[in-house]
C-alpha cells in the first residue's frame, strides 16, 4: 500500500505540531537567570553574580541551562577561577 501525498502531508503536520508541544512543555520549566538571580544574590559570590548579570545583560545566555563553560567565559573578565566557583556554588 503507497501512502499518497495527502497523508504524508497530514502527517508531518502531527509531527510538527508535536514538536512545538514538546518546546513549549521545555521552556515552561526553564528558569530565567534574571528572576533567578535576585534569589540567591546573598549566597552567591558578588563577582559571580556580577558576571550572570553581565552575561544576561549583553545576551550571552539568557536561562540557567543555557550557562556553558564555552559560553561563561565568553564574558568580559571571567576566567578559570570564576567558572569554577560558579560550579561550586551551582
Amino acid at each position: 500500500m503507497k501512502i499518497t501525498k495527502a497523508e504524508y502531508l497530514s502527517a508531518l503536520y502531527v509531527v510538527e505540531k508535536y514538536h512545538r508541544q514538546i518546546k513549549n512543555d521545555v521552556n515552561k520549566h526553564r528558569i530565567k537567570i534574571k528572576d533567578w538571580l535576585p534569589t540567591v544574590k546573598e549566597d552567591m559570590p558578588i563577582r559571580i553574580f556580577n558576571f550572570l548579570e553581565l552575561g544576561v545583560y549583553n545576551g550571552t545566555f539568557e536561562y540557567l541551562d543555557e550557562i556553558t563553560r564555552k559560553r561563561f567565559l565568553t564574558i568580559k573578565g571571567a576566567g578559570g577561577k570564576a567558572w569554577f566557583q560558579l560550579e561550586q556554588f551551582i
